[in-house]
């Protein structure tokens, strides 16, 4: 379609357009690291089994006390970053 190789071109010969201020992209950071962080809370609370990788590569699985700690800090995560 010639539409959509105008549209392409004009796109490539555009200006650039200004960097994001560090703020803006600090916020752009923060809600994407809220909204993995409440996903991981969901796996955690459902009981879902949840593996590590530990030093030696093997897979091992959180136990209660790993995932009480993990609960924790991701609730930390939750109350920083989704504000």
């Amino acid at each position: 379609m010639r539409i959509g190789r105008a549209a392409f071109v004009m796109h490539a010969h555009a200006r650039p357009t200004r960097a994001v201020p560090e703020e803006a992209r600090l916020a752009a950071l923060k809600a994407e690291n809220c909204g993995v962080a409440k996903s991981y809370l969901r796996t955690l609370e459902d009981g879902i089994r949840v593996t590590r990788t530990d030093s030696k590569g093997e897979r091992e699985f959180l136990d209660d006390k790993g995932r009480a700690d993990e609960t924790k800090r991701t609730r930390d995560v939750i109350a920083r970053d989704c504000k």
